[in-house]
This record gives structure tokens, sequence and C-alpha cells, in this order.
């Protein structure tokens, strides 16, 4: 405990951390404009200009729908016909709908899952610059190598260090996403929308803040092996774009699943991620290909962010506890 209080101290300290943390706090208000743009209703002469274009849809209906409806069967037939399976065209379903014409705000919850989507990426940048930050510059002044001349043994070193910045990657995702919710909630108030809050969005602040906490903890990790904030960074950024982006993303078949980016956002909104994989299989009448949606869960995606920082984390003990400093 001694050990864990004097790296709280030291991480206090640090201006660089500070300003990180307040300009990572302060990007909240941002999302108070986004919501109180989405969160504005239809203004009266978009009303009156949307009745006007639903009765002209409407009447257009009354006129021709049977004849649309009857190309649409009839070009369904033969694709149907073609493709040597039943399609679908939706014929029933192409009359127009008055709700179609007529706009209305997203619910609170869901503009927030996916304003949340968006903004993890500054809660995840933030937390991964903290951790870094503060290891990389114990190496860099070569405080490190004084400081364990006053305590030798690195694991306990190792641990006070990686418990500290957890406990600030902790709370800084309970503020930052506290008050996320807050900024989106008073955007949505003054456009005159209504607010719901819900325990999903407790939840939500709750899993926010043990992703910042495990971004920290795998940033301080890195900054452990590489020793120099540039190169962790980079680390961190050239894995997002080679391995997440192309990598999985694009080249090994069935890879979005494992992308960190999908496992994040599904843990931290608490939703399903989807993403479509291209599904061949061959015919009579040769290969018939299709898009086909797959989820990744939020359990996974917890489980597949814990396991990325574990890594990170043992490698980074055992090449502290073997490597000279």
């Amino acid at each position: 405990m001694r050990l864990l209080g004097v790296e709280l101290t030291r991480l206090r300290s640090r201006l660089a951390i500070v300003l990180l943390l307040s300009i990572g706090l302060a990007s909240t208000a941002l999302f108070a404009w986004a919501a109180f743009g989405s969160a504005q209703p239809m203004t009266d002469a978009q009303l009156a200009e949307a009745e006007t274009q639903w009765e002209l849809a409407r009447q257009d209906w009354e006129e021709t729908g049977d004849e649309q409806v009857a190309s649409c069967e009839e070009a369904e037939a033969a694709e149907s016909e073609a493709a040597g399976e039943e399609l679908d065209f939706g014929c029933d379903e192409l009359a127009p709908q008055r709700e179609w014409f007529f706009w209305q705000p997203p619910p609170f919850d869901e503009f927030v899952g996916a304003a949340l989507s968006s903004g993890q990426m500054i809660l995840c940048l933030v937390a991964l610059m903290v951790g870094v930050t503060f290891v990389a510059a114990e190496f860099a002044s070569g405080s490190i190598g004084t400081w364990l001349t006053f305590e030798p043994r690195r694991i306990p070193v190792f641990v006070s260090k990686i418990g500290a910045t957890a406990l600030a990657g902790l709370l800084f995702g309970l503020v930052w996403t506290a008050l996320f919710m807050a900024a989106n909630a008073a955007g949505y108030a003054l456009a005159g929308s209504e607010v719901t809050i819900a325990a999903t969005q407790v939840h939500t602040v709750a899993r926010a803040a043990v992703l910042a906490m495990a971004v920290a903890v795998a940033g301080a990790g890195l900054a452990f092996v590489v020793r120099h904030t540039a190169a962790a960074l980079g680390i961190a950024i050239g894995y997002l774009i080679g391995v997440d982006m192309i990598l999985l993303g694009a080249v090994v078949p069935g890879g979005q699943r494992w992308t960190l980016v999908n496992n994040i956002t599904a843990w931290i909104t608490g939703r399903p991620v989807s993403y479509y994989e291209d599904s061949c299989t061959v015919e009579a009448g040769g290969t018939v290909c299709d898009w086909v949606e797959r989820t990744v869960s939020m359990s996974q995606g917890g489980v597949v962010t814990l396991a990325m920082v574990l890594v990170v984390t043992v490698v980074a003990l055992l090449t502290f506890r073997h490597r000279d400093v």
C-alpha cells in the first residue's frame, strides 16, 4: 500500500497526465452539441412539407398501386426462375406509410448507444496515453533506476505502478462517462426531446470505467516493454491499422469477429455489434454468394478485451523482471 500511495502521488504530480485527463473530460462537452442537433423535432414548415409529400404519395399509390405490385411480382417471378430459388422482393410492402415522411428524434437510450460507439475512441485514447506516459517517463528520465535502489524488488514496483494506473483509468472512466451522459441529456433536454435515464445507462458507466482501466493498464504494459512513449503509441496505432483494420478486417475470413474495435464496442455499449461476411455456396447453376450478418456479443467483447490486457501485462512483467533498466 505504501508503494501504491507513492505512485498515486507521482501520477497526480505529472503535469502531462493532468492535462491529458482535463482535455479528455472537457471533450464530453462536444457531445452536448451533437445531441442537441439530433434531438431537434421537425419544424412547422417541415411538418407541412412532409404532409404534402405524404398526400402526393398516397394519391399516386391509389392510382398506380396495382400496376406497381404487378410489375414487382413479374420481376420477382423472373428472377426466382433464373436463380433457381424462391426470392422475395417485398411486393406486398410497397404501399407508402405515413411514418416514412415524418422524422422523429431517436430515443435517448438509442442515441446514447450510437454516440458512445464514436466517443469511446476519445475515452480509450486518453486512457492509453495516461498509462503510456506515466511509465515511459520513468524510463526516459532514468528515475526508474534510482527508484529501484530504494525498492529493489521489481514485482512490488511493477504492481504498484500498474495499480496506480488502473485506479487512474477507473476514476477517469467513471467521470468521463458520467459527464458524457450528462452532456447528451442536456442536449436532448434543450432541444425539447424526452430524456429517460434507465438502468442501462448506469451499467454503461460501469462498463466504460472498466474499459478505461483496462486500456490504461495495457498502455502502462506497453511502456514497460518498449520504454518509450512514441514507440508504445506507435505499436498501439499500428496494431489497430495493420491487424484490426487490414488483417482481421479484410484478409482473414471471419476475422472481424476478433477485431479489438468490434469487441470493445460490444462491451462498452452492452449491445451486439453486427458485421457482415461474404458467404458463397456452389450450386447447380454456379457459385452463389451472399452477405451474412454476424454479431459480437457483449460477453465476448469483455473476454477478448480482458485477454488482450492480460497478455500485454504478463509480457510487461516478464520484460521488467529480466531486463536491465
